[in-house]
C-alpha cells in the first residue's frame, strides 16, 4: 500500500526540480534567449567572431541564477536524479519483498516467520462492539469472514468446530465468541493464531482495529487499523483490513488484488447486511422461521443480495418448502456474479440440487470449491454424497476422513463417515464412529437415530428399539424429533411381526403430526398403517382406496413435487390395476419441475412410473426394459431390484428372479434399510417359493426357517403364517437342492 504513495512523493519532489531546471537552462517562456558566455569571459561582453566586442543585449537573459546554480540545475542532473529516485523505489520494493518472503524484520509474513504454516487453521473471534449499534460487531465479523474465506493461505476454523468445543467447555454454542473465549477455544484445539478486533464510533464514522495474536499468551503478531467516515465506507474499510491481514499472513498480492471488493460480492447496503447476519444466526440456532423473516427483510433492502438468496434457499429446504427453496436458489444463481468465488460455486451447487437436479453439475461445483479451499467442509461432505450415490464408497470415505481430520470437521461429516463405513461393510467401524461423534456432539440427535437404524439393519431389533427410546429420554421436549422416533420404532416392531405395537405407534405419530401441522408425517403414518393392514390380510384394494382418500385430504397443502405420486402408482401397479396406475403415474410426471427435465433424477422417476404402467398391463418384458434403463442412471445402481425380480416372476423366469431377490437380502446402503426391512418378510416368502419351483429344496427350507425365525415372537394374527413356514421347512428339509 505504501508503493503508490512513495511514487507520488517522488513525483511531487521531482516536479519542482524539473521546473527549476527548465527555468535555469531555458529561460522564461516568451523571452529571447542569449547565449551562455564562456566561463572565463566577462558577463558584460564577449569578442565577436570578427574580433569586435559584441554589444550587450537589451533583452533580459532567460538564464537565472549563478553559474554554480546553472551547473547544478542541468538536464543531465535532473534525469540522473529521477532515475536514482525511482531506483530507490525499486530497491525499496525488492527489499520489502525479500523481507516479506524470508520473514525478516517487521514486515515478514507470518508463514515465512514460521508462526503459522500455509493453510493452518486460524480462529476468527467476534469483534468487540464499542458502538451504539448492537449488531455491528457481528456484522463486521461476518463481513471479514466472507473475505478471509477466499484466502489461499488463511484457513478459518469452521463455526461448527467452535460450537462443538464450546459445548465441551460447558458454554452455550449460540453465544458470541469474544476474544477471551476464542483464545481458550484455540488453545484446546491447537490453533496457532486468533484474529480479534474491535469497532468503535467516531462521530458519524467508525474505527476498525484488528490484530493477529497468539492464543497462548496474547502476543500480537500483527496489528492494523482502518477508518470509515460513514456507513457507506464501512465495507471498503473492512476490505482494506482483510487485504492487510492476508498480505501479512503470506498471501500473494496477485491473489489479494484479484478478489472483488466486499460490497461487490455481498451487498452495498449495511442495513441488508445487518439483517442477513441476524437471519444467519437465527438459522444456526434452528429458528428457521425467524431466519426466513430476517432474510426476506434483507432482500427488501437489496434484491440482488445473492448470499441472502442462497441462505434463504437453505432455510426453506430445512423447513421442507421445496418450491420456495427453488425460487430462492434461482435468484441466487441469477445474481451469482455478486458472490465471492467460493460462494458462487456453492450457490451453483445448491441451484443444481433443488432446481435442475443435475448431480454431475452439482458435483463439479463442489470440486471447484475444493480447488479454492481444499478443507471446505460443505464441499467435502456434499461431494462425498455424490460418490455415495454412485456406490463409490471408498472415494466418499476418503473425502469424509479429510473432513473430520481437518479444520472443517462437523457433526454431519462424522455422521456421513459412519454411514459410508456401514455401506462399505464395516458396521463395527460405523458404530464406533457414531460413539466417537456422540462424545463430541452430545446434543446431535441424528447420531442416535442413525445408530438405531444401523442396529436394525444388522438384525439387532431390540437394540434398535432401545436406541430409539434413548433419543426420547435425551430430547423429551422435541416433538418434531419424537415424530421421527415414533416412526422408526413402529417400523422395527412391524419388521419383527409386532403389528399391534406398530399400529399404536403409528397412530400416536399421526395424532402428534396432525397437531404440529406436519402433513407429510401424517401421510407417512397412513402409508405404514396401510402396509400393516396388508400384513394382517385385509383386502388390498379396499385398503388402497382408503389410502387414496387420505392422500387427497392430508397432502392438500404440500407442494406438487413433494407429493408421493410415484409411490401410489407403484402400489396400484402391484395390484395390476392399469387405470389407477396410469392416473397416479401421469400426476407424478406432471409434478416434475420444468428446469429439471433432463436431470438424472427426473429420468429415473419417468422410467419408474412408465415401468409401473407396463407392470399393471402385465407387460413384464416392457417393465423389465424400463427398470433396467433406470438402473443405468447414476445414483440408481441398486434401485428397483425387487421390481426387476417381480418382472422376471411375471415372465416365468424363476432363476433370474432368484438372482435379483438374493441381491435384496445382502447388506445394502443404510439409506435403504427402512425399505429393505419392511419388505423382507414378503421377499423371503417369494424367494422360498421360487427355490422350490426350481428344485432347490434345501435353500427353500432354509429360507422358510429364516422367515419363521424373524416372526418367532409375532402377534397371534401372524402365527398361522409362522406355523406354515415351519411346516414347509420341515417338509423340504433333506429333499435335495
Amino acid at each position: 500500500d505504501w508503493t503508490p504513495a512513495m511514487a507520488l512523493v517522488l513525483l511531487m519532489v521531482g516536479l519542482p526540480i524539473c521546473l527549476a531546471t527548465a527555468f535555469v537552462q531555458e529561460g522564461l517562456p516568451g523571452h529571447q534567449l542569449a547565449s551562455d558566455p564562456p566561463d572565463d569571459t566577462a558577463a558584460s561582453g564577449v569578442l565577436a567572431a570578427d574580433g569586435e566586442m559584441a554589444k550587450e543585449t537589451d533583452t533580459p537573459s532567460a538564464h537565472a541564477g549563478t553559474p554554480g546554480t546553472r551547473r547544478f540545475f542541468t538536464w543531465r542532473n535532473a534525469i540522473l536524479g529521477g532515475v536514482g529516485a525511482f531506483a530507490l523505489l525499486g530497491f525499496s520494493l525488492i527489499a520489502y519483498f525479500v523481507m516479506w518472503t524470508t520473514g525478516v524484520g517487521p514486515v515478514g509474513s507470518l508463514v515465512a516467520q514460521g508462526i503459522i504454516d500455509e493453510r493452518d487453521p486460524v480462529l476468527l473471534a467476534e469483534f468487540d462492539n464499542r458502538t451504539g449499534d448492537e449488531t455491528l460487531g457481528a456484522v463486521v465479523t461476518d463481513a471479514l469472514r466472507v473475505d478471509l474465506l477466499e484466502s489461499q493461505v488463511v484457513t478459518l476454523v469452521e463455526e461448527s468446530l467452535v460450537d462443538e468445543t464450546l459445548q465441551r467447555m460447558g458454554r452455550d454454542p449460540t453465544s458470541a465468541v469474544n476474544s477471551a473465549i476464542a483464545r481458550e477455544v484455540a488453545v484446546r484445539e491447537g490453533v496457532k493464531a486468533v484474529i480479534e478486533g474491535d469497532v468503535s464510533s467516531i462521530g458519524a464514522g467508525y474505527v476498525l482495529a484488528v490484530q493477529i495474536v497468539s492464543p497462548e499468551d496474547g502476543t500480537s503478531f500483527a496489528a492494523f487499523r482502518e477508518n470509515a467516515d460513514s456507513d457507506e465506507e464501512l465495507l471498503p474499510a473492512i476490505d482494506r483490513l482483510s487485504q492487510k491481514l492476508r498480505e501479512r499472513a503470506g498471501e500473494s498480492l496477485r491473489d489479494i488484488r484479484a478478489a472483488e471488493p466486499l460490497e461487490a460480492v455481498t451487498t452495498s447496503s449495511l442495513d441488508a447486511l445487518r439483517l442477513y447476519v441476524q437471519g444467519d444466526q437465527s438459522i444456526d440456532r434452528s429458528d428457521d422461521e425467524a431466519g426466513v423473516a430476517f432474510l426476506e427483510q434483507a432482500l427488501a433492502h437489496d434484491s440482488t443480495f445473492a448470499m441472502a438468496w442462497r441462505k434463504l434457499a437453505v432455510a426453506h429446504t430445512n423447513a421442507g418448502q421445496l418450491d420456495a427453496a427453488a425460487t430462492a436458489a434461482r435468484a441466487a444463481y441469477r445474481h451469482r456474479e455478486r458472490l465471492t468465488e467460493r460462494e458462487r460455486y456453492l450457490a451453483e451447487a445448491y441451484y443444481h440440487r433443488v432446481v435442475t437436479l443435475d448431480d454431475e453439475a452439482r458435483a463439479d461445483a463442489y470440486r471447484r470449491v475444493l480447488e479454492i479451499q481444499p478443507d471446505d467442509p460443505t464441499a467435502l461432505n456434499n461431494l462425498s454424497l455424490f460418490y455415495r450415490g454412485r456406490q463409490d464408497w471408498e472415494r466418499a470415505r476418503e473425502l469424509l476422513v479429510r473432513a473430520v481430520d481437518g479444520p472443517g470437521r462437523s457433526n454431519t461429516a462424522y455422521l456421513n463417515l459412519a454411514v459410508t463405513l456401514y455401506d462399505l461393510g464395516d458396521p463395527e467401524g460405523a458404530l464406533a464412529t457414531i460413539e466417537m461423534a456422540r462424545e463430541l456432539y452430545p446434543r446431535y440427535s441424528t447420531l442416535l437415530q442413525v445408530e438405531a437404524e444401523m442396529l436394525w439393519g444388522t438384525g439387532d431389533h431390540q437394540g434398535a428399539i432401545d436406541a430409539a427410546g434413548t433419543i426420547l429420554d435425551v430430547f423429551p421436549d422435541d416433538n418434531v424429533l419424537r415424530l421421527e422416533v415414533l416412526g422408526l420404532q413402529a417400523l422395527v416392531e412391524a419388521s419383527r411381526g409386532q403389528i399391534g405395537a406398530a399400529r399404536r405407534l403409528q397412530n400416536e405419530r399421526s395424532v402428534l403430526a396432525t397437531s404440529l401441522n406436519e402433513s407429510r408425517q401424517v401421510f407417512a403414518s397412513e402409508l405404514q398403517i396401510f402396509r400393516l393392514d396388508l400384513l394382517e390380510g385385509q383386502d388390498t384394494t379396499a385398503a388402497l382406496v382408503r389410502l387414496e382418500n387420505r392422500f387427497e385430504d392430508v397432502l392438500a397443502d404440500v407442494a406438487e413435487f413433494d407429493r408421493p405420486y410415484g409411490t401410489m402408482a407403484t402400489l396400484w401397479a402391484e395390484q395390476g390395476d392399469g387405470t389407477r396406475t396410469q392416473f397416479w403415474a401421469e400426476r407424478a410426471l406432471a409434478a416434475l419441475p420444468a428446469e429439471a427435465s433432463g436431470s438424472m433424477l427426473v429420468q429415473m422417476v419417468q422410467r419408474a412410473v412408465e415401468a409401473s404402467m407396463t407392470i399393471a398391463r402385465e407387460d413384464y418384458a416392457g417393465a423389465l426394459e424400463q427398470y433396467r434403463a433406470a438402473q443405468l442412471l447414476p445414483n440408481c445402481n441398486d434401485c428397483f431390484t425387487d421390481m426387476i425380480a417381480r418382472a422376471f416372476e411375471g415372465l416365468q423366469e424363476p432363476d433370474s428372479a432368484i438372482t435379483y431377490l438374493e441381491e435384496t437380502l445382502d447388506q445394502i446402503p443404510l439409506t435403504s434399510v427402512e425399505e429393505h426391512e419392511g419388505a423382507l418378510a414378503d421377499r423371503l416368502v417369494r424367494l422360498a417359493a421360487l427355490y422350490e419351483q426350481v428344485g432347490r429344496n434345501d435353500d427353500a427350507a432354509a429360507t422358510w426357517s429364516r422367515f419363521a425365525d424373524r416372526w418367532v415372537n409375532a402377534d397371534a394374527v401372524l402365527q398361522p403364517r409362522v406355523a406354515a413356514a415351519r411346516a414347509n421347512a420341515a417338509r423340504l428339509s433333506g429333499g435335495g437342492g
